[in-house]
């Protein structure tokens, strides 16, 4: 059915930049252009995959940009205090 086949497919993960000590769920401080692997081994294929920083929606080449299906890249610091949002609420399109 329509709610099986994309159930799977539906990605919600969030991790907080801290300053020290990280635990699960949580980064230390990310420098621009280090590449970030999505958590909980999340992928995207296209542009189904949605990034919000502290609940603000990020735009692709403007924000971040894709370096491969697993990973990503900001174009400036992430810090102390920043919580940052991978979702994805439908399968890639065809």
């Amino acid at each position: 059915s329509f709610a099986e086949s994309d159930a799977s497919e539906i990605y919600d993960e969030t991790i907080e930049i801290v300053a020290s000590s990280p635990s699960s769920g949580q980064s230390l401080p990310i420098n621009a252009g280090t590449p970030i692997t999505l958590p909980n081994g999340g992928t995207y294929d296209g542009l189904e995959l949605q990034i919000f920083l502290n609940g603000n929606y990020q735009e692709d080449v403007e924000d971040y940009i894709f370096l491969n299906s697993t990973q990503i890249q900001f174009n400036y610091d992430l810090e102390p205090g920043d919580k940052l949002r991978f979702r994805k609420d439908r399968a890639p399109e065809a």
